[in-house]
């Protein structure tokens, strides 16, 4: 409880500090220029639209792995916006430049996805040597460094067991990895293109995979290897509509929006077992 009242406060002084920027700053002649981690494309396209940014003012956002996008802002190409799926990337970007603001906006689940009924352990069922265990690239896909930390949680329960899980996965979704099926989600081509068994990835993208490849059973991961993700924005120029668009995804609206499409609101809980 204690965790999500500061939670809740430290929300309430952003969205103070934002209208006060909004109140004082001018909107720019150019177009908002945003960038974002692929799995909040369809969150992030409704966030714009419904926070009243009028679409002549928005480019058209661009959505990839956010450690490769991260890279490129790193390297000088155009952003006010960069939306990511952890805190890390944005908190890099904080780091190189002055007048950054770092803002948490939504979380999210790990889940494990099968196309089997669930008949054992999730931590056993990565573990059986004829499963396929798919997860993303580390380092260019924040999803990827989420699974090693399930990895290194689970080593916490059994010695060995993180290297043995490296050891076998495979790198499924990332830059220069597999091309996702023709109007498919990428969680869903996994399965499609029988690249893996299992894949070890968000909840959020995984619920929706599971709309698109019948029989696939989705299961979060118990709280001993649950490793809470969390998003955030890093707002890299002083455009007001950058802040608006922040404002939006913070208020009661944005953050039932996040929830249809899969994702937990900012004070949200999760249960987390041990230590982090």
């Amino acid at each position: 409880m204690r965790n999500n009242l500061t939670l809740i406060w430290r929300r309430s002084l952003v969205i103070a500090g934002l209208f006060t920027i909004m109140l004082t700053s001018n909107v720019g002649a150019e177009p908002l220029r945003i960038q974002a981690a692929g799995s909040l494309a369809g969150a992030l396209r409704e966030a714009i639209t419904q926070s009243g940014l009028p679409p002549t003012e928005v480019a058209s956002p661009i959505f990839g792995p956010a450690g490769l996008l991260r890279q490129r802002i790193e390297s000088g190409e155009p952003a006010d916006v960069f939306a990511s799926a952890d805190l890390q990337q944005p908190q890099r970007l904080a780091a190189m430049r002055t007048g950054v603001r770092v803002i948490p906006f939504a979380r999210n689940r790990m889940c494990l996805a099968t196309q089997r009924i669930p008949d054992t352990d999730i931590l056993d069922m990565m573990l059986e040597p004829a499963t396929r265990l798919g997860v993303s690239t580390a380092g260019v896909d924040p999803g990827g460094d989420y699974a090693r930390a399930v990895f290194a949680r689970a080593d916490r329960l059994r010695p060995g067991t993180a290297s043995q899980l490296e050891a076998k996965a495979l790198d499924v979704l990332g830059p220069g990895r597999m091309a996702p099926v023709a109007g498919r989600s990428a969680a869903a081509s996994v399965f499609l293109a029988n690249e893996a068994d299992a894949l070890l990835y968000y909840c959020s993208a995984l619920h929706g995979a599971a709309r698109e490849v019948p029989g696939l059973f989705v299961q979060p991961l118990p709280a001993e290897l649950e490793v809470g993700p969390i998003y955030a924005l890093a707002l890299l120029t002083a455009d007001p509509r950058a802040d608006k668009l922040a404002v939006f995804l913070l208020s009661e609206a944005g953050q039932a929006l996040l929830v249809q499409h899969g994702l937990l609101r900012l004070t949200d809980p999760i249960d987390i077992a041990g230590p982090r």
